[in-house]
């Protein structure tokens, strides 16, 4: 009965999906292969399997939202004009996010700054996560459930796979726990798109007047000196939330 259920749901999508589809225009990334002009449709008739079906779930097969891929259009919002690759698939590929993907990671993540291009993602090849990784080493497009930045634990979890003595060095007792009910994330106090900024800290300690005389002289003065010359609160307070992190040496591909 599930299984039936299952199968009237995906029917369901690719008819809205067919209903929905418009002609994608050839990108920088496939500048020499038509659109397939089927949609998602026609991928389906080789990609059909639970994972990649999970999308279904996802804001990013909304059709009632016009800036989802799938009111534009779908599989090859993000994966480029496939025309070529539906009649030849194992000759000609298209834009691939896989581990074995040929796909460059610089092409990869243009393809997700195309819409996601606000905000601090606007920011993604300033910093050293541009530089180094894709977008789907933290978010998984497929997945309905997503380990980053939604759920606290996930989201740590996620960070340290990388960041590998982050929690072993973190002081016992902290005010600022990473593990546990009172955690908090690790983007509380990191920027993960763009460039490192650590003005979340006068998030929570503010340096107002008031807080300001609760202090000591030496420590009035320090952080009056701070706030003016604009020094980063790192320059004192190191390793009170855990050590400068060492980074594994990773592979871009590592969650593909």
């Amino acid at each position: 009965m599930m299984r039936a259920t299952n199968q009237l749901l995906r029917l369901a999508w690719v008819f809205a999906a067919a209903a929905a589809f418009s002609t994608p225009v050839a990108t920088s990334a496939q500048p020499n292969q038509p659109a397939s002009g089927e949609g998602a449709a026609v991928c389906l008739k080789c990609h059909e399997n639970p994972v990649i079906m999970e999308i279904v779930d996802t804001p990013h097969a909304n059709f009632k939202d016009p800036q989802s891929p799938a009111s534009r259009e779908q599989c090859e919002s993000c994966h480029g004009p496939s025309g070529t690759h539906v009649n030849f698939p194992m000759q000609v590929g298209n834009i691939r996010f896989t581990k074995h993907g040929k796909t460059s990671i610089a092409e990869r993540n243009q393809t997700c700054l195309e819409c996601h291009n606000q905000g601090d993602t606007a920011h993604w090849n300033e910093g050293v996560h541009g530089k180094k990784l894709q977008c789907g080493n933290c978010h998984l497009i497929h997945k309905s459930k997503q380990p980053a930045p939604v759920e606290k634990a996930a989201q740590n979890a996620r960070c340290t796979e990388c960041h590998l003595n982050v929690v072993p060095s973190a002081p016992i007792g902290s005010d600022h726990p990473l593990e546990g009910d009172r955690a908090i994330t690790c983007t509380q106090c990191h920027t993960a798109h763009g460039q490192t900024s650590l003005t979340p800290c006068v998030d929570c300690h503010r340096q107002d007047a008031r807080t300001l005389t609760r202090q000591t002289p030496k420590a009035q003065d320090y952080h009056a000196r701070g706030i003016d010359q604009k020094i980063d609160c790192t320059a004192c307070h190191k390793g009170f939330v855990h050590a400068l992190p060492q980074i594994s040496n990773v592979d871009p591909d590592f969650h593909r």
